[in-house]
């Protein structure tokens, strides 16, 4: 039981992480740019 209460708090923090990432996403309507992994740096919010 305790193992299974411990991955559920895991996942949604995880859960909660994203969903707070992509509204602070969406909230930025001006392009910004982006710099992932590799090191590629590419604008965001411009369609």
């Amino acid at each position: 039981m305790r193992k299974f209460l411990c991955s559920f708090t895991i996942l949604l923090l995880g859960l909660m992480v994203v969903l707070v990432t992509s509204a602070h996403a969406n909230s930025m309507k001006r392009p910004y740019v982006c710099t992932d992994d590799q090191g590629y740096s590419y604008h965001k919010g411009k369609r």
